[in-house]
């Protein structure tokens, strides 16, 4: 008897760059593949908060861009599923 593995949750995250819209495009055909759940999301790196008292508002910058960024996958998600 053969088991296959089938995932229920795909979870991707995105920053607009080629590698983040390959890895989005791999986890829709999983998602197609498998009946999944696909979750996509943008991480905002806080690490290296001591940017932001040298330029003031990049912080609140990146979370828009990253914002956009969401919703521009979300588009490309309706049309590709």
């Amino acid at each position: 008897m053969k088991m296959s593995l089938k995932y229920k949750n795909i979870l991707v995250s995105v920053d607009g760059s080629e590698q983040a819209d390959l890895a989005f495009k791999k986890a829709i055909a999983i998602t197609k593949r498998n009946d999944a759940n696909l979750f996509i999301t943008h991480i905002l790196d806080d690490r290296f908060g001591a940017v932001s008292a040298y330029a003031p508002g990049i912080i609140d910058e990146v979370e828009v861009r990253g914002k956009d960024c969401l919703k521009a996958m979300k588009k490309k998600q309706r049309k590709l599923v």
